[in-house]
């Protein structure tokens, strides 16, 4: 009787321990794939945000252009447009991502891969503004380190002038400290963003559970995130040197890139995240409820 009790609790608890380890390039593979294999459904969940996008960028080039005629030093308005069209673009992205989760994470379920705003998305919306203030402090932090640790360098001087051999080693490791913020926040906490395709289910999932599971996986998350990101960075510098030379308008293809990026690259960061989601918590979870 002794051993019929303890096999179960064993089992149930191998697929906690024994954590499988992600497959950094499987997994952008398969988040393009998962892409590729449902265009249409991708433009369906963008047509909202991209019509709340251009009556937002609409509202904001109005705004400037009103600012320039009344030859305003101080424009209040472009700059409360501009707030207001980074909230709305991202507001109107949750449905599409909470879609495109449901997805991966619920390929049975049909009429929930659809544009709806619901209790699900409100959860979602609650995490994601969670995950951002405890970025946005540790980021804070990191970066008064970082600066407290770097301004001996910057303010080195000789006689008041700056030494020029301390100006050259700040230009060449100033892009260090940032690459090792992203890197630190990364790791310690990616796992929060688990969070995210869980409330996508409606899965209340915590921070500690999410810690838990991506436990031995925490650089292989940033690999996966670093592979995904890297060609759309390329991307948008290339869009914006192509607007340079040919429109003579440095700049517009950054901030055009800027607000439709994240809606087409949507499938793509939304997919990593949820296939993650999917081999660390869900498959686990399912052979542990099976061989209970």
């Amino acid at each position: 009787m002794s051993d019929g009790t303890n096999e179960p609790s064993d089992a149930g608890a191998d697929p906690r321990i024994e954590r499988p380890q992600l497959r950094v390039w499987a997994t952008v593979g398969e988040a393009y794939t998962v892409w590729f294999s449902n265009p249409g459904l991708w433009l369906r969940l963008s047509v909202v945000p991209v019509l709340v996008v251009i009556g937002m960028l609409a509202l904001h080039t109005w705004s400037w252009v009103d600012a320039a005629q009344a030859m305003d030093q101080a424009p209040v308005l472009p700059a409360v447009t501009a707030l207001l069209l980074v909230v709305f673009m991202y507001l109107a992205e949750i449905p599409l991502a909470t879609a495109w989760h449901r997805l991966i994470l619920q390929q049975n379920s049909g009429e929930s891969h659809r544009y709806v705003v619901g209790r699900r998305e409100f959860r979602y919306l609650l995490k994601a503004l969670f995950i951002l203030i405890v970025v946005l402090l540790v980021s804070l932090l990191l970066g008064i380190l970082v600066s407290g640790l770097m301004l001996p360098l910057i303010m080195g001087s000789v006689g008041g002038k700056a030494i020029p051999e301390n100006l050259v080693l700040v230009s060449i490791v100033g892009s260090v400290p940032s690459i090792a913020i992203y890197a630190v926040l990364g790791y310690f906490l990616g796992c929060l963003f688990l969070m995210l395709p869980a409330a996508a289910i409606g899965r209340n999932f915590k921070s500690g559970e999410a810690s838990t599971a991506l436990k031995g996986n925490e650089w292989r998350l940033v690999g996966i995130y670093i592979v995904a990101l890297v060609p759309i960075y390329l991307l948008a510098a290339a869009f914006d040197g192509l607007f340079s030379l040919s429109l003579d308008a440095p700049g517009l293809g950054a901030g055009l890139f800027t607000y439709f990026g994240p809606l087409i690259f949507a499938p793509l960061i939304v997919g990593v995240l949820s296939i993650t989601y999917r081999d660390l918590v869900q498959k686990p979870e399912a052979v542990g409820d099976t061989s209970v």
